[in-house]
């Protein structure tokens, strides 16, 4: 068995507009849609779009993937399940009710007495009515013999006006609607593939029919998507019982809830009537109230759910503390106020000391905290100037760097030109005028005389395409050319001359 913790909470809804409020923006958000009264907005993402295909919703035993339904659908069954907003002068009507209910009483008890039994039992079987009860019963009262008609007739008439107006309403303080939640905590990873929504529904189902058969259920609805789409832990139900009783039909939910834990506590442990009979409980009994429903829930869970999936639910290690804890304070409170360890006045000393230790702490902590708030400000403060000084030299330095690339620009733009006239004035005659002379040079060298004299008048002319002060320079290597040129003739005599002594 692998040991894992089982959350669930239970927040109840009452007919005042607060509460309502709270319970329309707990079931929108369970719905998911938007509240139909204004809510914050929140600042994170409470649930993923991505994965709502995995969301269910459990209502008159069917269940349905919570996307086929419409949110026009969805906002019309909020509505049906909220508190239903109070009747004007609802408290009033609520004291008024109550006075007249007893003055009925009273005036059954003066009419018995007085022999109009009739009247009596008229009066009475008006109390024990639940639902609505018809006007036309002051026209029948009023045949009947009694004392002081006029006033009695009066009294009916002002108890059934505030009877009929209260009908299937909550008292302002009851419990309208209860929300719990069932949940297994991401950490504990138990994924979808061993417990599924269809499991956590039939779980919620088994359990709320199983303890609160009297309560409707208004809904179950499985949510599988507020988690990452490559997780696939965090599934978990909502579900929302009514209080109205539908046996009693009375909004008694709350008292019903103390009855079963304290029917469970007897099970488990066989304590009698741990909880007072009237279910008005003391802080402490509220808190036992709260321990025994989580063990209750806990050990249902462990029967329905958990042990055949292998998983066994358990109290977290500071819970089984405090339940020692709680087993010890059992203990002293048999003893006399005077020898127990937590008496009024251990207590107040130890509060004293306590709220000496927390004061001189928080003074401390404050003091600490207003010195790094101090040396915060002053460092953010240079912070701040060197960050508006470097801001201003990057402007300086970024305006004169603009300047320099424009300068720059305008200078490429010179040099370009420059040495496009170079090329059009310098280097293509220039080449011209080498192409010539080299190729007169060759053909000197390959004695082709005619060659040599076309080359040179070709370089001629290329040289007049010249700069003047680089005509000067080419003319000595022409004149240079013209020299060679008259020593390659007398070379080519002479050459000859001693051929023509040779055939002598």
């Amino acid at each position: 068995m692998r040991t894992i913790r089982l959350f669930h909470r239970r927040m109840n809804y009452s007919s005042t507009t607060e509460s309502r409020v709270k319970c329309e923006h707990s079931l929108a958000h369970s719905l998911r849609i938007a509240p139909p009264t204004n809510a914050k907005i929140s600042k994170k993402l409470e649930w993923n779009e991505e994965l709502s295909q995995h969301n269910f919703m459990w209502i008159n035993n069917h269940i349905s993937p919570l996307d086929s339904w419409t949110e026009a659908e969805r906002l019309e069954l909020l509505y049906k399940i909220v508190p239903e907003p109070r009747v004007h002068n609802q408290l009033r009507l609520q004291t008024q009710q109550r006075q007249y209910r007893r003055k009925m009483k009273n005036a059954i008890d003066s009419e018995i007495k007085n022999g109009n039994t009739d009247a009596a039992k008229f009066l009475q079987s008006i109390l024990e009515t639940d639902g609505h009860v018809s006007y036309s019963s002051i026209q029948k009262f009023s045949l009947l013999t009694m004392q002081r008609k006029k006033q009695r007739l009066k009294m009916l008439e002002t108890y059934l006006n505030a009877h009929n107006q209260l009908q299937h309403r909550a008292p302002t303080n009851n419990i309208f609607i209860q929300e719990g939640i069932f949940k297994i905590p991401h950490r504990w990873e138990v994924g979808s593939d061993l417990v599924n929504a269809s499991d956590y529904i039939e779980f919620t189902r088994l359990f709320l029919v199983h303890y609160f058969p009297d309560y409707e259920i208004k809904t179950i609805i499985c949510h599988d998507d507020e988690r990452d789409k490559n997780q696939n832990t965090g599934c978990h139900t909502h579900y929302f019982l009514s209080a109205l009783n539908q046996k009693t039909n009375k909004f008694d939910l709350h008292k019903r809830q103390i009855q079963v834990v304290s029917e469970y506590i007897e099970k488990v442990t066989g304590i009698k009537n741990f909880f007072p009979s009237d279910s008005k409980l003391t802080r402490e009994e509220t808190q036992d109230l709260g321990h025994y429903f989580q063990r209750m829930v806990q050990d249902f869970a462990n029967e329905h759910l958990c042990r055949s999936k292998g998983l066994l639910v358990e109290f977290s290690t500071e819970t089984e503390r405090r339940s020692k804890q709680r087993k010890e304070m059992d203990q002293q409170a048999k003893l006399p106020k005077s020898q127990r360890k937590n008496n009024l006045n251990n207590y107040l000393l130890k509060r004293q000391a306590i709220q000496r230790k927390e004061l001189a702490s928080d003074i401390e902590a404050e003091r600490s905290e207003l010195d790094d708030i101090k040396t915060q400000v002053a460092i953010s403060t240079g912070e701040n100037e060197m960050i508006n000084e470097l801001k201003r030299q990057n402007s300086r330095d970024i305006s004169a760097e603009k300047k320099e690339i424009v300068q720059l620009l305008a200078e490429k733009h010179a040099l370009e030109k420059l040495v496009q006239n170079l090329k059009d004035d310098i280097i293509r005659p220039l080449s011209k005028f080498c192409q010539s002379v080299f190729l007169g040079l060759k053909a000197k060298e390959s004695g082709q005389s005619r060659m040599v004299e076309s080359f040179l008048d070709n370089a001629m002319k290329d040289m007049l395409n010249l700069p003047p002060s680089m005509q000067v320079k080419a003319k000595l290597l022409l004149e240079s050319v013209e020299l060679r040129k008259s020593n390659f003739e007398r070379n080519k005599t002479d050459q000859k001359s001693e051929n023509d002594t040779f055939e002598r």
